[in-house]
């Protein structure tokens, strides 16, 4: 929808005007593009019913004005008001079916009602225009005041986040700060004079700081939003992992390995969107920087997630899960210290990585729970016992098949015989002593496994 430059002219006519009925803040608001509290953009039908409201507030001020302090509006002015009464009805009508009309109507009702409600405000007594002015500044001053302590929020962010916030720009944030109390006892103090010097310094202070934070610190701060994203993300991704864990050791239990495999497939596409995301912003931070120990220890804990969930699906692939989960449960404590660098980085998620970290314990702790319940159930029954170092047996040999034939890495191979280590040494540790052939056979496979970890090197 167009609009002529003379609709333009009396829209702003009508904001000018309507700022003595309206509450500051909303124009403001309005002006920079934000929204004040409890308003939600809806559309320009919208906006012209707002339009319409506060001509019919000015219209309902002018008389209330006039009835109040016996300002007499002579014939053409009353003709004036009831014609843009008329216009604002037919705008009302027509804002659904013909915004255009709807808007130039109500522009029309405010050119016709702006003089009349200029001629009650010049005709008021002087009291009442004195105590229009002190209220308008302290609205004005008000709003100020909103808009210093946002700035003095955003800068405090960026400071939290590492970002280097020249000092220029600190101090006017503390002198701006020191202005708005002093304001705030000036306007106790009625001392409107020093109320409207405090707007026009902190105006300017307003102005140089939004213009640093716009030209200054524009690139640094796209920087240390995208860091946030990097945490969240990862925040997500070794949440993704805890429940996996979880997920994986109940399946594991209930012998469906299938859905343990649908999990760790996932787990290992959320760790390739984080390295990718990672791998985006790396150019961007310089290396001496806060966001590049962050992105650095956030890889590093990635890298780690990512190797043990392929490390773990191999082990399931290979029908060890009792290894699988011992892989897992050793990669939530391996991060456990880099989430500690993590948190004394990123000061701003320190409770919520700190949170992840004990959610981490606390589940490693249960799948350690699982794997002494799955090794007492083995070893109450020969049977079963015999069983199990038969799968391990079997596991193993594959295993090497495995990666003899470069199917897997050399790494992925070690991860994979110390996590079978540390689930054999349990398991002989329960057996009891008179058991004398299983422990025989168990402590063969360990030796193998000793003998493998100690003949490889990657």
């Amino acid at each position: 929808m167009k609009t002529s430059k003379k609709k333009l002219a009396g829209l702003a006519l009508l904001l000018v005007i309507g700022a003595s009925v309206i509450p500051a803040f909303s124009l403001i608001a309005a002006a920079q593009g934000t929204e004040t509290v409890g308003e939600t953009r809806r559309g320009p039908e919208h906006a012209v019913e707002v339009l319409i409201s506060r001509v019919e507030l000015l219209i309902g001020r002018i008389r209330s004005f006039a009835e109040a302090y016996n300002i007499s509006l002579d014939n053409n002015m009353t003709s004036l008001i009831e014609e843009a009464e008329n216009l604002i009805n037919e705008a009302r009508e027509l804002k659904n079916t013909n915004l255009t009309e709807a808007l130039s109507k109500v522009l029309q009702a405010t050119r016709l009602v702006t003089p009349v409600y200029v001629y009650v405000i010049q005709n008021l007594p002087p009291t009442v225009k004195d105590d229009f002015a002190v209220r308008r500044t302290e609205a004005q001053f008000r709003v100020r005041e909103k808009v210093i302590l946002a700035l003095n929020a955003t800068v405090k962010w960026l400071a939290e986040r590492g970002i280097e916030v020249p000092e220029w720009v600190l101090n006017n944030i503390s002198k701006a700060l020191e202005l708005v109390e002093e304001g705030k006892q000036a306007l106790a103090e009625g001392n409107v004079t020093r109320v409207k010097e405090i707007i026009v310094e902190v105006d300017r202070i307003i102005k140089d700081v939004n213009r640093a934070l716009r030209i200054e610190l524009r690139a640094k701060w796209v920087i240390a939003v995208c860091n946030e994203r990097v945490l969240m993300s990862l925040v997500a991704q070794v949440n993704a992992l805890i429940h996996i864990v979880n997920e994986s050791a109940e399946s594991i239990e209930a012998s469906n390995y299938e859905e343990a495999m649908e999990h760790l497939n996932a787990a290992s596409k959320k760790t390739d969107f984080i390295l990718a995301l990672i791998e985006r912003l790396r150019p961007y931070a310089s290396s001496d920087t806060v966001s590049s120990q962050i992105l650095n220890i956030s890889e590093e804990i990635a890298k780690t997630l990512k190797n043990s969930v392929n490390d773990a699906r191999t082990a399931l692939e290979n029908n060890d899960p009792d290894t699988a989960l011992i892989i897992l449960s050793n990669a939530l404590e391996e991060v456990q210290p880099l989430f500690d660098q993590l948190k004394s980085l990123a000061r701003w998620k320190q409770s919520e990585l700190e949170e992840i970290k004990n959610i981490a314990w606390r589940v490693r702790e249960r799948v350690k729970e699982r794997v002494q319940r799955l090794i007492g159930v083995y070893v109450g029954t020969s049977l079963k016992l015999n069983w199990r170092i038969t799968v391990l047996e079997e596991s193993l040999n594959t295993l090497n098949v495995l990666h003899s034939s470069g199917r897997i890495s050399c790494q992925t191979y070690l991860n994979i015989l110390k996590a079978m280590k540390t689930f054999v040494e349990e398991l002989l540790d329960a057996v009891p002593q008179s058991m004398y052939v299983v422990r025989a056979r168990l402590s063969n496979l360990l030796n193998d496994i000793n003998a493998y970890l100690s003949n490889t090197t990657c």
